[in-house]
């Protein structure tokens, strides 16, 4: 997993090229596991500390806030690296931008790598 994040952070703004499955879902699952780690310090600790209540519509969370700004433009990437190791078009991307449509999305992720499939 920790090879994974180190070449997601290395290829930051790398959307040429391809990520294999393992890789990717390696990716998917370390930032899972540090956002779920950041939001319970948020929740515990900076929360409070801050004197904002920890759930409901006045939630803060601004570790989790930050990783999730951090991480947009290396999880696209990543994406983007994906889709054409599966053999499909980069633009497909674009489908995390419809509600419900996305999920279309998961997919094509878990396709396994096409021969020849730099596009």
């Amino acid at each position: 997993m920790l090879e994974a994040l180190k070449y997601g952070f290395s290829n930051y703004f790398n959307f040429a090229g391809t990520t294999g499955r393992r890789l990717f879902w390696f990716w998917v699952l370390g930032i899972f596991v540090i956002a779920f780690i950041l939001s319970l310090i948020d929740v515990f600790v900076i929360d409070p500390a801050l004197g904002v209540p920890s759930t409901g519509e006045d939630a803060q969370n601004p570790l989790a806030w930050l990783f999730a700004l951090f991480t947009i433009i290396p999880n696209i990437a990543m994406g983007v690296r994906r889709l054409r190791d599966a053999g499909y078009s980069p633009w497909l991307i674009l489908l995390g931008l419809i509600p419900f449509v996305n999920l279309v999305l998961i997919y094509f992720y878990v396709q396994p790598t096409k021969a020849g499939s730099e596009l």
